[in-house]
């Protein structure tokens, strides 16, 4: 109200905070229309309680960033596929494999597949994942950027994502357990 008092146009709509009888807080959007009414320049105010909505707002941020945390701080490798191509990496997973987010995001998962690896690979996740089912955990190998072997453990499930189905493979890095299996040989 100070700012159009000293000229600033008048918003659309503000947001503002009431306090209820209850004590209770509700959030409201304001609408102010300028009309004039039986002759006389007034004002129409109209509120729209956003409470809820705000609610809902919060909620989500704070679920989104629950997930990007475990996410991120997993100690396995997580990739999203959209059908071959990585549409998502994890830390987790560039640290093991090597590649920049900027490198392995675009990367088709089967270059990152040791190659003996690669068509057992394709018959497992092709059944089972046709079939909409979690694959049991499968051991390969994958290729570091180096072109490093690294022992891992995989599984995948399809899920939901931006609105549409996609792959997320969960990559273990069983290197210790591999070479603690050797040395018990």
């Amino acid at each position: 109200m100070e700012q159009q008092r000293d000229g600033a146009p008048r918003p659309d709509s503000v947001d503002i905070d009431i306090v209820r009888k209850d004590g209770s807080i509700r959030n409201l959007r304001l609408f102010t229309r300028e009309l004039v009414w039986y002759g006389k320049q007034q004002f129409q105010n109209l509120y729209y309680d956003t409470t809820e909505r705000r609610q809902a707002e919060e909620a989500l941020k704070a679920s989104e960033q629950k997930y990007s945390t475990l996410i991120e701080k997993s100690s396995d490798g997580i990739i999203i596929l959209n059908v071959h191509e990585i549409e998502f990496s994890n830390t987790r997973m560039c640290e093991l494999s090597g590649y920049s987010q900027n490198e392995i995001l675009g990367k088709n998962f089967y270059d990152l597949v040791a190659p003996e690896h690669l068509q057992r690979l394709k018959e497992n996740y092709r059944g089972e994942l046709a079939d909409g089912v979690k694959t049991e955990n499968f051991e390969m190998e994958i290729l570091a950027k180096d072109q490093k072997k690294i022992p891992v453990e995989t599984s995948a499930h399809i899920i939901a994502y931006k609105d549409r189905p996609a792959t997320m493979v969960t990559i273990r890095d069983i290197t210790q357990r591999k070479q603690a299996e050797e040395a018990l040989k």
